[in-house]
């Protein structure tokens, strides 16, 4: 019986080796697909509008820049109800309004002048930090409700050689989302900027990008600027003034929002036109709750954004005047509103990190429930040191504009890749584990089953046998008892003369002896 459980057993261990032989190809195999599919996810899913904090923080891995404070701000002066306007296509935000105030301020020339930070250190990358913010505010038909509202807020140490406005791809005319315009510049962070045309794609008021001018307008709105020389220029502009100044970096706005330190919304409100957005009065413009991006520089000139999340449809966001304040308080001394609403996006290395506002549109499968990022005409962009080449002929770089760059998607990528693919090791080898584990239990649990099975039949067997001894030892005394009794009885009981004689002889023959 020994020699057969030990074949028994011999048996066993060759079929678990072999499952577990099995069971590792597959996994490997497992693991191997998963590692090249969560890649290639990765890629497919950059322009998805949702974005996790753990993208966050792997889209900052290049730059050591992002840190997460909650800043519970202050509940707003001016919260007003926003009057929108009915049966319109986009009627969530700032972006082409009617004719509010008349021709009499064309031409004004009305700006600041301040130096730009130059930094102690220049260095080939941008020194910059990116803050996400929580504001509350209030809600404009209820006082009592307050929602949070999160933003983004970049401050740029070194703008001079880092900080761009540029156009999508194919310049002024096409749109494009600012993920795919930043990935197409290398920007290292990236921000929608300028008010465009939403049906034709035009830029609308003045534009000048890495010192060369792509449009200038005679219409009196706010503009940002940074001369050659190392200045801001920030404020009302005549085409005049636009030549004369070497710009290296304009972009007009709608709002001067913050002049001097000090909010400048209602002065602006009397000067500036409306044309330039699309939300109908510059009133209206003004009060209405809805995602924003701005424009600004401190009193050190280092460059600030804030970009606040929101949706114009749901009065989530900032109005105008609420912004202002905003922008006073992270230490602008000068500040412009950019396009809004929809528009209003913050790229950090390919990936979107804000929550986009507009509903997808036919292009992108047509699902209103679904958010999806809006496709700008301009950008801004936080990049390494460029060298500065007005570019002769832009239509042979077209071609790359899809193109995803390795370097803007950074170590950040590569990083979760491994971490993804860590973690599937670590849970397939714990599968493995328990698998294996379960197996041996489960082996060694038939080996004893199969063990205890012999000892039973083996003690079965012996019972059987002693029970058959035991029964012919009985039978056989049974046998020699019945013969024993057989051949005593005639003897004591049968009336034979014999027996009386030898009886008598026997008595005679003592007396005789007597």
């Amino acid at each position: 019986t020994t020699t057969c459980s030990h074949h028994h057993h011999h048996h066993h261990y060759h079929i678990f080796i072999l499952f577990f032989s099995i069971f590792f190809i597959l996994t490997t195999k497992v693991l191997f697909v998963s590692s090249s599919a969560s890649k290639i996810v990765n890629s497919i899913d950059s322009s998805a509008p949702f974005v996790s904090y753990f993208s966050q923080l792997k889209a900052s891995q290049p730059y050591d820049v992002l840190s997460l404070e909650g800043i519970f701000g202050f509940t707003p002066k001016h919260a007003s109800n926003s009057k929108r306007r009915a049966n319109t296509l986009q009627n969530d935000d700032g972006d082409v309004p009617q004719h509010d105030v008349g021709d009499q301020m064309r031409g004004l020339s009305d700006f600041i002048i301040s130096k730009v930070s130059v930094n102690a250190h220049p260095v080939h990358q941008p020194v910059f930090k990116l803050r996400q913010l929580q504001y509350l505010h209030s809600h404009p038909n209820a006082k009592f409700v307050q929602q949070p509202v999160r933003a983004h807020y970049i401050r740029l140490e070194n703008p001079l050689n880092h900080f761009s406005f540029k156009t999508s791809p194919l310049g002024c005319g096409s749109l494009s989302t600012v993920q795919q315009s930043a990935l197409h510049h290398k920007c290292i962070l990236a921000t929608n900027a300028g008010f465009f045309n939403t049906h034709t794609g035009d830029c609308l008021g003045s534009i000048v990008s890495q010192g060369e001018s792509i449009k200038t307008t005679d219409v009196t709105n706010v503009n940002f600027g940074i001369t050659k020389s190392g200045n801001y220029v920030v404020g009302y502009m005549s085409q005049d003034d636009l030549q004369k100044m070497d710009f290296l970096q304009l972009m007009s706005g709608v709002i001067w929002l913050v002049r001097d330190g000090k909010s400048y919304v209602q002065d602006a409100l009397k000067i500036e036109e409306g044309k330039t957005q699309e939300s109908g009065k510059l009133e209206n413009f003004v009060t209405l709750t809805a995602s924003r991006t701005a424009i600004g520089h401190t009193a050190d000139g280092e460059l600030i954004i804030l970009q606040v999340d929101g949706d114009g449809n749901t009065d989530q966001g900032l109005n105008l005047r609420e912004m202002a304040d905003k922008m006073i308080a992270l230490g602008a001394v000068q500040a412009v509103n950019l396009d809004g609403g929809g528009s209003s996006t913050t790229v950090v290395n390919g990936e979107i990190v804000s929550s986009v506002s507009d509903g997808c549109t036919s292009l992108e499968g047509g699902n209103k429930d679904f958010r999806c990022p809006r496709r700008v005409a301009t950008i801004t962009c936080i990049h390494n040191a460029q060298t500065i080449v007005p570019p002769k002929d832009d239509s042979n770089n077209s071609k790359d504009a899809g193109g995803i760059d390795e370097t803007v998607l950074g170590a950040g990528e590569k990083i979760l890749t491994t971490v993804i693919f860590v973690g599937v090791g670590i849970v397939l080898l714990m599968l493995i584990f328990v698998v294996v584990f379960a197996t041996v239990i489960f082996i060694l649990y038939q080996f004893v089953a199969y063990i205890d099975r012999l000892d039973r039949k083996q003690y079965a067997k012996l019972n059987q046998e002693d029970d058959a001894e035991l029964s012919q030892y009985y039978d056989d005394e049974r046998d020699v008892l019945r013969s024993d009794v057989e051949d005593t009885l005639p003897e004591q009981i049968g009336p034979g003369s014999v027996q009386e004689d030898d009886v008598a002889s026997v008595s005679n023959s003592n007396d005789g002896a007597t």
